[in-house]
């Protein structure tokens, strides 16, 4: 019986040196993985190269940093719109004005550039040009619903290319009773544009 108690001892001393050295081996191995994926070996290089690193064969490039470069969007009104007056569609001839020409549609056009503000680095880049027009009735605001503008412009702009040109087409809605129409007549129609230039 003590003899049988030896041998299971031998035996739990076996196994758990065996349980050791396996663990040992498991940890050695780890430990030179790691030696030789993030660190020089005896003057070698490693698996992976940190940026800027040592001597060696290996090359790379620095990610410049980009210049700033200030535009703006330079307008040249092309014609004028002081001597008309605006009437809803089908009202011209049964309309007058005090020496206005009568209109039922009123154009202008606007040459739009896109320049750079201060340095001239000669750079032609494409955006994308958008306009939003709002007309407001100076002296009776509440109408200004009945004023549309259509707009007629190309969806591409360069940068320090040529001018591009954009066409407002204002008309005129019918106010809805005569009242309406008495609280307009007379009055300017301001148009606001806003413009703005999306770089693709």
């Amino acid at each position: 019986m003590i003899r049988i108690r030896k041998e299971d001892d031998k035996r739990r001393r076996f196994l758990a040196y065996c349980i050791f050295l396996l663990i040992l081996l498991v940890l050695l191995a780890f430990v030179i993985f790691y030696l030789m994926l993030f660190s020089d070996m005896y003057g070698g290089k490693g698996l992976i190269n940190k940026p800027g690193g040592s001597s060696g064969n290996s090359g790379g490039v620095v990610i410049g940093e980009a210049k700033s470069i200030d535009t703006i969007i330079d307008l040249e009104k092309l014609d004028t719109l002081e001597d008309k007056a605006l009437v809803p569609v089908g009202y011209k001839d049964l309309s007058f004005s005090n020496g206005r020409e009568i209109v039922e549609e009123a154009e202008f056009t606007v040459a739009v550039s896109w320049k750079e503000k201060n340095d001239n680095y000669g750079i032609t880049k494409e955006g994308r040009l958008s306009i939003i027009s709002t007309a407001i009735i100076d002296g009776a605001v509440e109408y200004s619903y009945l004023v549309n503008v259509e707009i007629i412009a190309p969806e591409t702009i360069i940068l320090n290319g040529d001018p591009v040109i954009v066409k407002f087409i204002v008309t005129l809605t019918e106010p809805p009773a005569e009242a309406d129409y008495s609280s307009i007549v007379g009055k300017n129609i301001r148009i606001l544009n806003a413009y703005n230039i999306n770089i693709n």
